[in-house]
């Protein structure tokens, strides 16, 4: 019988020692008695040397009060289970997860306390890590008013970060908002667009982003936008991952700016105006000066008799179609000053903007000796857009060119007009030798310009590739052309 309790203690021993955590015993005093390798080794110090020393000189002063105060429970009999920060022999600090009981002889007599030592340090670190990291993501939500969150489809619940709660205008809970709720506060013109792009992204598993206008608890009226992703698990649909962003300042800020934009555009406008004024006036002049000649010629005829009916007749078909010339031209100049943005995109047809457009200039040009020169093209070729904004571009390009080429002697402008697949291309190139390309890198941007002081503003081709890219469209500097040529490319179909 002796021989086989001390095969047990030895096969207990061996488990003992060969266990992952530490183990040790210590007395009512909290003296160590016993302990095994891995304990010695989470210390720095030898089975020997930690022999005899008490659990509190090994602890910090925080942890060695929780031991003191937790005696009384191990020695009720009471099993614990604390943390306890060891220091280690070179100075570090060791996070354990301690689980104590305390022990007994046969006649209930507490003759000291058993105990098993757990290193979480490691995950300690990574909990600390991860509340850090839960911490600045949070912050920088709340700077951002970026909110993040799920939706679980079973429950019909949003369950987000405090941020998605302030943004919404909810007391933040645990249990997450009835995402019904939600769909009632968003405006009532953007709530149907907005749940069936939301139920198609989910379906589809694509991504999903949608702005829309937000009532809050309040009233006060909010921008939000939302951009999330479907999340699947083994083929089937779990839930929607996204974030919410307030964006109201954004959607103040874009609302000024376009309408300093707007601004930018109609001073572009009335100076490209101020230029063609002198031009339109002859344009205009030489026409009266026929009316009024002949309205001469018609008094005279009057008097006649017999009266030649036939000669009054070409004379009044000469002033109706003069007068219509003229009213042609005043109506270009009153398109031209409007802001066309809200129009409706219609189907245009080229040749009759490219009339338009040239009308405008075509005095100015010939007054400086500036031949013209359009290339034929199809009288059918439309495309869908806002025939006042394309006509502007088109007439800022001219006048680039006019001012580019004046004092050249070789001096001439040509429009060519191609089709391609489901685009249009209108290239205005003018006799002048090229742009360099310094200036070439430069000259879209806002104010920039290469003319005279005095002359240019920048303001013209940076508004009118904002025009063209509006509608998806290409507004470029051919370089390898041996003259300046400016393409702007539009796609027939907008929609």
């Amino acid at each position: 019988m002796e021989s086989g309790l001390g095969l047990s203690n030895e096969i207990f021993k061996l488990m003992i020692e060969s266990a992952r955590e530490g183990m040790c015993f210590i007395d009512p005093d909290g003296k160590f008695i016993y302990v095994n390798h891995e304990m010695a080794e989470l210390v720095g110090y030898s089975s020997r040397e930690i022999r005899d020393k008490l659990v509190t000189d090994l602890l910090t002063p925080e942890s060695a009060e929780i031991f003191r105060q937790k005696r009384a429970d191990r020695s009720a009999g009471f099993r614990e289970r604390y943390e306890l920060t060891f220091v280690h022999r070179d100075g570090s600090l060791i996070t354990t997860l301690t689980y104590a009981a305390g022990a007994f002889n046969h006649n209930q007599v507490f003759i000291g306390s058993f105990g098993i030592v757990a290193d979480i340090t490691d995950v300690k670190c990574a909990e600390e890590n991860l509340r850090l990291k839960e911490t600045h993501l949070s912050e920088a939500q709340r700077i951002a008013h970026i909110g993040s969150f799920e939706w679980m489809p079973e429950r019909r619940q949003l369950v987000g970060s405090a941020e998605m709660f302030q943004i919404l205008g909810r007391p933040p809970s645990n249990h997450g908002l009835d995402l019904d709720l939600i769909l009632i506060q968003i405006h009532h013109e953007d709530r149907v667009r907005f749940k069936s792009a939301f139920d198609v992204a989910f379906q589809k598993v694509g991504l999903f982003e949608e702005r829309f206008r937000y009532i809050g608890v309040g009233g006060g009226l909010r921008y939000l936008q939302v951009t999330g992703k479907t999340i699947e698990k083994a083929g089937a649909r779990q839930s929607f991952l996204g974030t919410i962003q307030d964006i109201t300042e954004r959607e103040a800020s874009r609302k000024l700016i376009e309408g300093q934009q707007a601004q930018i555009i109609s001073t572009s406008k009335m100076l490209a105006l101020g230029e063609m004024a002198g031009g339109l006036a002859h344009e205009i002049n030489n026409p009266l000066a026929v009316i009024q000649t002949l309205s001469s010629q018609i008094q005279e005829l009057i008097d006649d008799d017999p009266l030649d009916k036939k000669l009054l007749k070409e004379m009044a078909l000469i002033v109706e179609r003069t007068t219509g010339r003229i009213a042609k031209i005043v109506q270009g100049l009153r398109y031209f000053a409007r802001n066309a943005s809200q129009d409706p995109i219609l189907s245009v047809r080229v040749l009759d903007l490219i009339d338009d457009t040239v009308n405008l200039c075509s005095e100015r040009l010939k007054n400086r000796g500036i031949k013209l020169i359009r290339e034929p093209f199809s009288e059918t070729l439309c495309f869908e857009g806002r025939d006042i904004e394309i006509s502007q571009v088109l007439l800022n390009l001219l006048n680039n060119a006019y001012d580019a080429i004046e004092h050249l002697v070789d001096k001439w402008i040509k429009v060519t007009v191609c089709e391609q697949a489901a685009s249009i291309e209108i290239r205005v190139t003018d006799s002048g030798p090229g742009i360099s390309p310094e200036v070439r890198e430069k000259i879209f941007q806002p104010f920039f310009t290469s003319k005279e002081i005095g002359k240019g503003t920048g303001l013209g081709l940076s508004s009118a590739l904002g025009i063209i890219e509006g509608y998806r469209g290409h507004l470029t500097l051919d370089s390898n052309d041996s003259h300046t040529c400016f393409v702007l490319q539009l796609p027939k179909k907008q929609s």
